[in-house]
């Protein structure tokens, strides 16, 4: 009777672990999509972001590209369980951000990803107008201010 016994309990025992692994491995692949999607997202808006104060610098394509339209090309044919996606992009004057939102039943993702609108040229012209005026100024190595009055 106690090997009858024993091989039920196995029975038994199984018919409660199997049915918890598979739920722990369902949960372990779910939670690598979820971050998976949330890389994809992040990336799409960061390359959105800068392709953005890339196109802001042109000053021959400037407002022809719609963000947006670039954002949903970067996360096309990608394989993720958000498929609904609402996307936002700003403009100020010295940055773009771009804002992503989704979600599934409980899961939501909420990202901010932006990129500053830099113009090295400015600086650089701005560093040059400056260097030839204090040559100008000092007219070489002499120093005309300062000089004591009689």
């Amino acid at each position: 009777m106690k090997v009858k016994e024993l091989k039920a309990s196995a029975t038994i025992e199984m018919a409660y672990i199997v049915p918890i692994t598979l739920f722990i491995i369902m949960a372990i692949i779910f939670i690598v999509f979820y971050f998976h999607d949330k890389n994809i997202l992040i990336g799409a808006a960061a390359e959105t972001a800068v392709i953005g104060t890339q196109v802001e610098r042109r000053k021959d394509i400037k407002g022809t590209v719609d963000l947006e339209d670039v954002f949903a090309g970067r996360v096309e044919n990608k394989l993720i369980i958000f498929p609904n996606h609402q996307v936002r992009v700003e403009q100020s004057r010295k940055e773009i951000t771009v804002y992503v939102s989704a979600e599934k039943g409980w899961l939501q993702l909420h990202i901010k990803q932006g990129a500053y609108k830099m113009e090295p040229e400015a600086s650089i012209r701005r560093v040059k107008v400056w260097g030839d005026a204090a040559k100008d100024f000092f007219k070489g190595d002499k120093i005309e201010f300062g000089e004591e009055v009689q």
